[in-house]
C-alpha cells in the first residue's frame, strides 16, 4: 500500500470519529428533559410541603380564634348550665369555623381551676393538647365555672392529611418514619395533625 492511500484511510478514520463525537457526545437535545425530571421531583415534593405546612397554621388560627370567641360566652357568665359539650359546640364554635372543619371531629374540655388566686395552679395538663388520648364523650356536660373563677377552654381538632407530605404519608402510608410524626397522633388507622385552641380567662363577676 502506498503513502498517498494509507493517508487516505487515516483522514476517513478521524471523520468517522469526528462525527461519532458530534452525534453522540455533542448531541445535546432532550438534555433539559432529563435534567427537570431529576430536579422536578424534590422540588414538587418541597412545594407541597410547604403548601401543606401552611394549610395546618391556616386551620390552626382559625380554631384558636373560634376559641377564644366561644370562651367570652363563659367568660361573661352567659351560658346555661345542663348543657353537653357537643352543644357548645354547635352553638358557640362550630359556627365561627369555615367549611373546612368537621364539627362532629371537635371535642373540647374545660378546665376550672379555682378562684381568683389560682392562676399559678394551672398545671400542665390543664393546657396539653392531650384530650384524643383518652375516653372522650361528647354528651359530657358542660362545667360551667362561677364568677370570678378561673378555667381553661381547649378544643382539639384532627387534622386529615392533604398530600401526606408532613405525615409520612407519600413515603408508603406513614410507615416507620418516626421523626416526620412529631405533635400528630395516630388515630382511626391514619397519623393526623392535631389542632389545638386554647384560652385561659377568669369568669366576670
Amino acid at each position: 500500500m502506498d503513502r498517498g492511500k494509507l493517508m487516505d484511510f487515516r483522514r476517513i478514520a478521524r471523520l468517522r470519529e469526528r462525527r461519532a463525537r458530534s452525534g453522540f457526545f455533542r448531541h445535546r437535545r432532550g438534555t433539559t428533559t432529563i435534567e427537570f425530571a431529576m430536579v422536578a421531583v424534590p422540588f414538587l415534593g418541597l412545594l407541597t410541603a410547604i403548601f401543606e405546612t401552611g394549610f395546618v397554621f391556616f386551620e390552626n388560627a382559625q380554631l384558636q380564634e373560634a376559641t377564644e370567641a366561644a370562651s367570652r360566652a363563659l367568660l361573661t357568665n352567659s351560658v346555661q348550665s345542663g348543657i353537653s359539650y357537643q352543644t357548645f359546640l354547635n352553638q358557640y364554635v362550630c359556627p365561627r369555623l369555615s367549611t373546612m372543619f368537621t364539627c362532629a371531629n371537635l371535642q373540647m374540655a374545660v378546665n376550672v381551676v379555682g378562684g381568683d388566686t389560682s392562676w399559678g395552679a394551672v398545671s400542665a395538663s390543664d393546657t396539653q393538647n392531650n384530650i384524643y388520648s383518652g375516653s372522650y364523650n361528647p354528651n359530657t356536660l358542660l362545667p360551667v365555672p362561677a364568677a370570678q373563677q378561673i378555667a381553661v377552654l381547649r378544643v382539639v381538632y384532627p387534622m386529615s392529611q392533604v398530600a401526606g407530605i408532613l405525615t409520612g404519608g407519600a413515603f408508603g402510608g406513614g410507615g416507620p418514619i418516626g421523626v416526620m410524626h412529631t405533635g400528630q397522633q395516630f388515630i382511626n388507622g391514619n397519623w393526623v395533625n392535631m389542632l389545638m385552641g386554647i384560652y385561659a380567662f377568669q369568669v366576670e363577676p
